[in-house]
């Protein structure tokens, strides 16, 4: 028997694991509350639920005023009179499940009285409501919803975009799956409206009205996004209206500290109570520290019905800025470095809003640690340290401000602007000479050093390292003198002819220092490991790895750690270790560093290469082209990365790709004068000849050091394969088995999926061995009569191909969304 009256759906997207905590909460047979904002898909969730369910009573409640009204519409669904009681309780006695839609706008003592009575008329029957606030029940089971994520908000609006016949364009797309934040009710508005605007004409409308853009619906209950937030509002006290307004003055999340603070008393409870109309959302803890959210329409909301000049605005305005003030909180600085990063937009709002000119530059600092550490383009940080240090132009110094200018020069110097970075660093050194603490000067010079060296004006680098060491020993500052002479010795190893003099004094240095600063000593021991891998010496490979793993335990800093796990995988990258225990480490680490953003990149598709899987070596490569902020190293690796991928995509048979990267590393290679030297320039000049299509039998002696050293390593694993391929392999011509060159037959035995994946790809190898069969073919002929999706069938394919190769079919190649086999190979299948 069935009582439901459900409108037709549309499809269904995502919720799938909401969906399997309803059933559940509904077979436990209590009562439910599926919780949200309005438009968040409340109802379409139970209406899937419930779709080929019997027994089910469903009671719409929007148009119902007070709570005594429930029992007039529940007589309705059923089709029984109040005046027969008997009948009335024999048919709930037969219902299953009773839905209440809609619930908020009755929610009271009332409400729990009337459900009370229900709960005791039909004590077999499950109870489902959906309301965008608690009900307040002892026995309530609440389900929250939030908004779809953005895979499955994507698919919703493609679905409903599709309906109306327009085109999808994909980039403007998901531009507008971000603007409208995965609510249901905003993606469907603004699909309905792709029959009328182009989808690049309702993004810019979006970007300027994020609430009136979309539209209102000319039927149902939620007429528009404005509507829903207006119903929400009202049913908000004055207290609660306010403690709202409140959280607009963070920027993202709010961390819940920091609520409490600018909340007052009870803020815990009064969070809650916003949390129980729907009005914000939890956000995910970081270092235990739980966050509240809100979505931006709900901020376009908040500013259309309170606007700016607020009082509640302005008070909390202040409040927010100065608790992330840590010489006003009084937080600790080192435990909460963590949260900082992830809360970059409120220390931007802070800075903007302090009114203390100190706050702020203690504010910007902090501001530099987390753009620094999230990776955020040298340009993002500039504007935001230059948002501060511009109004503070003709005021008296103090030593954040040095600082501050240090910093903004080093990122001048990576965007290529080398006036303004002189501008800068001489600024700071000006305003550090008028400060007693001689140490600042020596931190202003130490910029200048830097940017003498990115210039190759190696000579007045060195000049300006001796006096800032002999300014430092006269100064009683043993510690930074010592400093200068390591950064000195590293200017030195960038002449090869010089390598064994610059190991030297790092290693006095490193005597020098004993056991004092473990972090410095961590550094020194880096860059002496730099040093004996730039000489060319593999006897002493050994000690490399043995100074690095030093150096590793006695690094403290993140970034210092990641930087040293590079460079350990560099090495096992020369001496062939594709398992190397470095490498895996810097996988796993999550924490983007400058040192190493184009370098596990390059890294990683050197081994791929190695591997034959040409598809994943030249996506990793790609990225490695594009990624890290633009500075000495990145940029060295970049160049790295553009001539390894010309490697790789000679391997891919695309010699007009290849000759593209090549021209774009040479370019860049050649304007890095660390790069000028013999054993690179011989590096570029071989990948130019395997670019432009010429063969290399043998490339001659190339310079593992360095990471130009790489994509020599790159180079040798291309021409070897090269040169083993020349070497016929055998193959049965069923695939049954396979002879290597110079190596015993391996016999396939009962693996008829790889069996018949191997005779497609020797016939299709025999007909054109350029040709790359796609996954789709492969999966056909390794699986036939099976109807596979095509996720399926690329899992299936990637696992037999995985097998073939652990096997030892070396030669079998992945590129371009297919497999082959390497088209240098001679391939002899023999008669039957």
């Amino acid at each position: 028997m069935g009582y439901a009256s459900v409108r037709t759906l549309a499809s269904f997207v995502g919720r799938r694991e909401e969906l399997a905590l309803l059933e559940a909460a509904v077979a436990s047979r209590g009562f439910v509350t599926v919780l949200g904002l309005g438009g968040v898909g409340k109802t379409r969730l139970v209406e899937q639920l419930v779709q080929s369910r019997a027994g089910v009573v469903w009671l719409g409640l929007a148009g119902v005023s007070e709570p005594d009204g429930i029992w007039p519409a529940l007589h309705d669904a059923v089709g029984i009179s109040p005046d027969r009681p008997d009948a009335f309780r024999r048919v709930l006695d037969s219902v299953e499940l009773l839905v209440l839609d809609n619930l908020e706008h009755l929610v009271g003592e009332g409400l729990v009285a009337v459900l009370d009575r229900i709960v005791r008329a039909a004590p077999r029957t499950s109870l489902l409501a959906t309301s965008r606030r608690r009900l307040g029940i002892a026995s309530e089971q609440v389900i929250t919803l939030q908004p779809l994520p953005p895979v499955d908000a994507r698919q919703l609006f493609v679905d409903r975009v599709e309906l109306c016949g327009a085109e999808v364009e994909d980039s403007v797309v998901d531009a507008l799956v971000e603007q409208l934040e995965g609510l249901p009710l905003a993606l469907e508005l603004a699909a309905a409206r792709a029959d009328l605007l182009p989808l690049k004409d309702l993004l810019r409308r979006l970007q300027a009205d994020r609430l009136d853009a979309v539209g209102a619906a000319p039927h149902g209950r939620h007429r528009s996004v404005r509507a829903v937030l207006q119903q929400s509002w009202e049913g908000l006290s004055s207290q609660q209206q306010d403690d709202l307004v409140v959280l607009t003055v963070f920027d993202g999340p709010a961390p819940i500290p920091a609520a409490e603070a600018i909340l007052g008393l009870d803020a815990l409870d009064r969070l809650a109570a916003l949390l129980g109309h729907s009005m914000i959302h939890r956000c995910a803890p970081i270092q235990g520290q739980g966050r509240v959210g809100m979505l931006q329409v709900v901020r376009a909301f908040l500013d259309d019905v309170r606007p700016s000049p607020d009082p509640v605005r302005a008070v909390s305005a202040l409040q927010h800025a100065e608790w992330y003030d840590p010489d006003a909180s009084g937080w600790d600085w080192p435990e909460a470095a963590a949260w900082l990063v992830a809360d970059q937009a409120n220390l931007e709002r802070a800075l903007r809003r302090h009114p203390d000119r100190a706050a702020r530059i203690r504010l910007a600092r902090l501001l530099r640690y987390a753009v620094w550490q999230r990776s955020r383009t040298a340009r993002a940080q500039l504007q935001a340290l230059s948002a501060v240090l511009e109004p503070e132009q003709g005021r008296p110094a103090i030593p954040a401000t040095v600082d501050l200018l240090r910093f903004r020069a080093t990122l001048h110097r990576q965007l290529d602007d080398s006036a303004a970075a002189w501008h800068d660093a001489r600024a700071a050194a000006a305003l550090a000479r008028s400060l007693p603490d001689p140490r600042l000067w020596l931190i202003a010079l130490g910029v200048q050093v830097n940017l003498l060296s990115h210039e190759g004006r190696w000579e007045e680098a060195a000049q300006t390292l001796q006096q800032i060491s002999a300014f430092a020993e006269r100064t009683g500052q043993r510690l930074a003198a010592l400093q200068a002479d390591v950064y000195a010795a590293t200017l030195r190893a960038s002449d090869p002819a010089r390598l064994e003099e610059a190991a030297d004094d790092l290693l006095r240095c490193l005597q020098a220092l004993g056991d004092e600063g473990v972090e410095h000593r961590a550094q020194v021991l880096a860059r002496l490991a730099r040093v004996w891998m730039d000489a060319d010496d593999l006897a002493a490979r050994e000690q490399v790895r043995h100074t690095l793993q030093e150096a590793l335990e006695l690094a403290t800093e993140a970034s210092m750690i990641d930087s040293l796990r590079a460079r350990g995988a560099h090495l096992d990258l020369v001496l062939g270790v594709t398992d190397s225990p470095w490498l895996a480490a810097l996988r796993q680490s999550d924490l983007p560093s400058a040192d190493h953003g184009s370098y596990r990149p390059l890294v990683d598709g050197l081994l791929e290469l190695a591997h034959g899987d040409l598809d994943r070596a030249i996506e990793h490569l790609e990225r490695g082209c594009t990624s890290g902020l633009r500075s000495e190293w990145t940029n060295r690796t970049r160049a790295a990365c553009h001539l390894a991928l010309a490697v790789a995509r000679v391997e891919a048979s695309d010699l007009a790709g290849a000759r593209s990267a090549y021209d774009d590393g040479e370019r860049l290679a050649i304007a890095l004068p660390l790069l000028n030297t013999p054993a690179a320039e011989r590096v570029r000049h071989l990948v130019g000849r395997l670019a432009a299509g010429d063969d290399l039998d043998d490339p001659g002696p190339l310079a593992p050091g360095g990471v130009l050293g790489l994509v020599g390593v790159g180079l040798r694993q291309v021409i070897g394969r090269r040169e083993r391929a020349r070497r016929t392999w055998t193959v049965a011509a069923d695939g049954s088995w396979f002879e290597p060159p110079e190596a015993p037959r391996v016999d396939l035995g009962r693996r008829g999926n790889q069996r018949r994946l191997l005779a497609h790809l020797v016939r299709a190898h025999a007909d054109d061995a350029q040709r790359i069969v796609p996954v789709a073919e492969l999966a056909a002929a390794g699986w036939p009569g099976q109807q596979l999706t095509p996720a399926s069938a690329n899992n299936r394919v990637y696992v037999a191909v995985a097998g073939l190769r652990k096997a030892g079919l070396s030669v079998l190649q992945r590129a371009s969304g297919g497999y082959r086999l390497d088209p240098d190979v001679p391939v002899r299948c023999p008669a039957e």
